[in-house]
This record gives structure tokens, sequence and C-alpha cells, in this order.
């Protein structure tokens, strides 16, 4: 059984999401109260004339090099949507990547819209020539350059000249601690700080749970609930959303179903079970998420535990087919189900992690391997 390397850490994946997050926390703590930040409609982040395209990487050193495909899909998507996104003036790349001098991102800044379109079309030249290389960036670079009587080369140029990239920005763990000493939140206890942002970052995760088609931030509607929280403190009270729970959410199923792991259970089928996933899966990501934040490191550790997971999930989905003689057919989604609980109630990576951050470990594993709960014949040959 394999697990999947594009998407190698729903962790890391989550902190990818924190970082849009904390953007959005960003620009809400520093927009006019008048303004309103959307997040996913279009695009990753808009505010005002700007449409953002934000893209994070957990390794310092991560380099945004000519081929990278951040560069070229970010592009391909802003001329697929161009005639959506013609309302914003500015287009911005904004990335933890670094680059390097010798760069088309290093340079484009600086160069005119006609130079840009130039550098892009010797690059296109240079990596649609060698056919076995570059494959992930081809469609993206085809479909940039495909022009059309409705799509002219004049206007990938206008385009062009609307977008800039800013790189090297402070990743997820330094931003986080750059919004820690925020000068909007400079007269709240420092002790207090850290459950302030998680409950601010949960009033924006909240906004797109319950209104996911539009989420919207409205920044005095933020601003006010900034204040609520620094009231509550005073006075002693719990603060809203230091985590959100999935239980108490009906738009989270729709939102989450497409997810991997959610898909393997629906595939036995197992609705029932459907909603404490869900929870167990939050509940560990916004562990690790934490956890990472007091300490990068402990992601690399929380690696290995989910891959361990998959070490004990695969054996026992062994050990159980081998109970049975051979394959039925027609019980084959009751065994399935059994394997289900089984694996659930007894797979434990560490005796020392809650049960249902194990479990959460479990889902994690599968949503990024092709482990299948749902038994098959070649299960149960010898």
């Amino acid at each position: 059984m394999t697990e999947k390397k594009v998407n190698h850490s729903a962790a890391l994946s989550q902190l990818g999401n924190l970082f849009q997050y904390l953007i959005a926390l960003k620009c809400s703590l520093e927009a006019k109260s008048t303004d309103i930040i959307n997040i996913e409609s279009k695009g990753d982040l808009s505010q005002h004339d700007i449409n953002y395209e934000i893209k994070h990487h957990h390794k310092a050193d991560h380099c945004l090099i000519d081929s990278h495909i951040d560069l070229w899909k970010t592009l391909g998507n802003w001329v697929t949507h161009k005639e959506e996104l013609s309302e914003y003036s500015h287009k911005i790349l904004l990335t933890s990547s670094i680059v390097k001098e010798d760069t088309l991102a290093h340079a484009w800044n600086e160069l005119l819209a006609e130079d840009r379109y130039i550098e892009l079309n010797k690059l296109k030249t240079l990596f649609l020539a060698d056919k076995s290389k570059y494959k992930s960036i081809r469609p993206h670079i085809l479909k940039i350059f495909a022009f059309t009587p409705d799509y002219t080369q004049e206007q990938l140029i206008d385009l062009l000249k609307s977008v800039t990239i800013k790189h090297s920005q402070s990743g997820a763990n330094k931003l986080f601690q750059e919004l820690f000493d925020h000068p909007k939140l400079d007269l709240i206890k420092e002790k207090d700080r850290y459950s302030i942002l998680f409950s601010l970052i949960g009033f924006i995760v909240q906004k797109g749970i319950m209104t996911p088609l539009n989420w919207d931030i409205e920044v005095s509607e933020f601003m006010n609930f900034l204040r609520e929280q620094v009231y509550k403190l005073s006075e002693g009270e719990k603060l809203d959303f230091p985590d959100i729970d999935f239980h108490t959410q009906t738009q989270a199923t729709e939102n989450l179903s497409k997810n991997r792991y959610i898909e393997q259970i629906r595939k036995i089928p197992f609705e029932s079970q459907v909603m404490d996933a869900l929870h167990c899966y939050n509940y560990s990501i916004n562990v690790l998420t934490r956890m990472s934040f007091r300490n990068p490191h402990s992601l690399e550790e929380f690696s290995k535990n989910k891959s361990d997971t998959g070490t004990l999930l695969n054996n026992k989905k062994e050990a159980f087919c081998l109970k049975f003689d051979d394959y039925s057919e027609t019980k084959i989604f009751k065994q399935s189900k059994m394997n289900y609980l089984n694996s659930i109630s007894d797979i434990c990576v560490r005796k020392s992690y809650p049960h249902n951050f194990n479990v959460g470990l479990i889902h994690q594993y599968i949503d990024t391997s092709d482990f299948e709960w749902k038994l098959k014949e070649s299960n149960f040959e010898d």
C-alpha cells in the first residue's frame, strides 16, 4: 500500500490553509472598517481591486524556480478566469518561497509587461521542447498561450501588466508570531494573545463553514468581534471559537465530503461513522497546527506517526482477512464495516495520545494514501 506524495501530509496541507487564514486575518486587522475581505470566491483571497493567489511551503529554503507549478498554474488560472477577475486591476501571487537571481520571478516586478511576455514565451519554448519533462506545468503553459479571436496576445500582455509577485513572505509560523506582535493587539496581555489569535482564526473559519459560497469577512463585524473577545477576557469569560467542532456544523459534511477519507467510509457504506470521522480528523489537524506554532519540528514527528499508523492499519486489514476462508460478495460490506470498527477501536500509534487524535491520524493517512476500507477479493488471497 503506497502513500501518495503529491499531498504527503494533511498537517502540512492544513498549515497551508492556515497560512491563507492568517493572511486574511492580517488584512482584516489592517483594513478600513468599511472593507470586505473575500476568501475562495474568486481566487484564494480578494480585497478592493486586489486578487490574491496564496502559496505556502513549509521549508524555509523552498525556491520559486522558473519551472515551478505555482507560477504557471497561477497565471493559467488568471487566464482561464480573466472575465470574472476583470474587476481586479491588481493580481498578486503571494508566496513564502524565496527566489534566486537567475529566475524570472526575481526579475518580474521590474520588467515591463511586454518583457514579461517575452521571457515567458522563451520559457514556454524551452519547456515544451522536452516532452519527457515538465509534465505538470505543460497544460498550464498551453492554456496561457492558447490564443483565439476572443483571447489575444495583447490581452495576455495586459493581464501580465497587472501581476505582482510577492515572494519570500513570512511562512505560517513566522506570520503567526508577527500577528502576535501586531499593533492592533498591543493592549492585550501577552499571555492572552495566543488565545485571541485562535479565536479570530475561528471567526474566519466559521464564516467559511456557515456560508461557504459567500465567504466574506466584513471588517466592521470582525473588529466588533475582537472587541467582544477582549471584553470577555477582562471578565474572565470563555472566548468564542477556540476550536471548530464539526459535530455542531451541518455545513461541514458538504464542505469536506470530497476528502478521500470520507469517500472511503461512504464506499462501504458506513454513513453513521462520517461525523465521528470528521470530528477526529479535524481535532488531530487542530492539534498538529497548534503544535507546529510551538515547535515547527513537531510536524516531522507527527508525519512519522502517520506513517506508522499506515503500517498498523495495513497489517490490521491483512490479519482481519486471514480470519476468513474465502471472499464472499454477499458479506463484503459487513466484513468491511467490521474491519473499520476494529481498526478505529484498536489502532493506537502512541498510547500517550488521546483516542480521537489516534483515530484522526488514521483518517489523515487514508486521505493521502491508496488505502481502501472496502475489502476486495484480492485481500483474501493467500
